[in-house]
């Protein structure tokens, strides 16, 4: 990662006593970076998934819950919508944890390769569902035209499940059918959380390639 970034996502953390972490190959960068500058000494962390828990036990600090909220979050990302200021998350199949750290955070800090900034006709969304509901889950949205598929892990057999127990699945959507998904999504009964995150849990988005980053803020 940039050295200039790393010094001012440290610079970011100064005089935050609880700090939240989410999941992913940019956030494990992040927290190598901030743990070379000394910059987690002495916090409360909060993280959003098991794997970010083990990152952190490894380097020799122990994690905490949400009795405290984040005075700041810091996650990546999948997909960052700029027209809309919004992201696309779950990747790693954490967005219901992140999304939960993001809501109970004071601020949010968003990293991703500047690659991650584009607008493509489809994509995919990823959403958790209790296990009693899949069938019923995937068949009301078969019936409203959308293609969900459930999430097959690499390393096994099966279905892949989040930290919470319960199995993923993958939404393709037209970018137009966006905003109609997230609608349906948050009426039906059985679905956990879905990896759209609106510009409400959004303060900064930050952009970098091999030279330098530019940070996004909302409005």
């Amino acid at each position: 990662m940039l050295e200039d970034l790393c010094d001012y996502l440290s610079e970011s953390v100064n005089g935050i006593d609880v700090l939240g972490l989410g999941t992913g190959r940019t956030v494990k960068a992040i927290i190598s970076c901030l743990h070379e500058r000394g910059s987690l000494k002495g916090k409360r962390l909060i993280v959003s998934s098991v794997d970010t828990e083990l990152v952190l036990s490894g380097l020799g600090y122990s994690v905490t819950n949400l009795s405290s909220r984040p005075q700041l979050y810091i996650d990546g990302f999948d997909m960052f919508l700029e027209d809309r200021f919004a992201l696309i998350k779950g990747g790693g199949g954490a967005m219901t944890r992140e999304k939960v750290l993001a809501h109970n955070s004071a601020r949010r800090i968003y990293v991703g390769d500047s690659s991650k900034a584009r607008s493509p006709k489809s994509f995919s969304l990823p959403v958790e569902v209790l296990w009693f509901a899949l069938s019923a889950v995937l068949d009301e949205l078969k019936g409203k035209g959308f293609e969900p598929s459930v999430r097959v892990g690499q390393g096994k057999m099966g279905p892949v499940v989040s930290d919470n127990g319960n199995p993923i699945i993958d939404i393709t959507v037209q970018r137009e059918r966006l905003e109609e998904l997230v609608r349906l999504l948050d009426s039906i009964p059985g679905v956990v959380e879905h990896g759209y995150f609106g510009r409400e849990l959004l303060n900064e988005v930050i952009l970098y390639d091999e030279k330098s980053f530019t940070v996004r803020r909302r409005d």
